[in-house]
């Protein structure tokens, strides 16, 4: 099964069975075949570790770069390693610069946004503050136009006088 499908996962659960076998050369020949096996399985993971950051330079976005991330981090072999890593690290840098660019557009964008939003209201309300027009056309008089007592002044506008008025 492991040689049709080959992956770490499997040659590790092969590998764990093999422990578990007493007969000295049964056991011999199947570590054999995992010694083939592990490398089946490194080509394999370096393979497709290769083609991963090969798509994440291709697509500059954070979900191909963290699948490459996590497919260079399981190599074995230090060297291809540590090359794919330095590559993934220049994909970051791009990520940030692309990120950064996007925020700064954003910031912009929203700051027009909200000005062109104030000035609508102002506008608004520019157009519609309106005083309403008095219906009284006549001037206002605030004091009382003759020295009249305030019984006079109660029966001119209430057309009766009681004990108020008069004290």
């Amino acid at each position: 099964y492991c040689y049709e499908f080959p992956s770490r996962y499997c040659y590790e659960s092969a590998e764990t069975l093999v422990s578990y076998i007493t007969d000295y050369e049964v056991k011999k020949e199947y570590q054999k075949r995992l010694e083939e096996l592990n490398v089946i399985v490194t080509n394999a993971e370096e393979t497709n570790a290769k083609s991963s950051v090969e798509c994440a330079e291709d697509n500059l976005e954070y979900y191909w770069y963290e699948n490459a991330l996590e497919k260079v981090t399981i190599l074995t072999n230090e060297e291809l390693k540590d090359s794919l890593l330095e590559r993934l690290d220049i994909v970051k840098e791009t990520l940030t610069d692309i990120e950064q660019e996007k925020y700064q557009t954003f910031k912009v964008f929203n700051y027009i946004l909200i000005t062109v939003i104030i000035g609508f209201i102002i506008y608004i309300y520019r157009l519609h503050d309106k005083e309403f027009p008095d219906k009284f056309n006549q001037s206002y008089l605030r004091e009382i136009p003759n020295h009249y007592s305030p019984s006079t002044v109660t029966y001119l506008f209430k057309h009766t006088i009681n004990s108020d008025s008069v004290s």
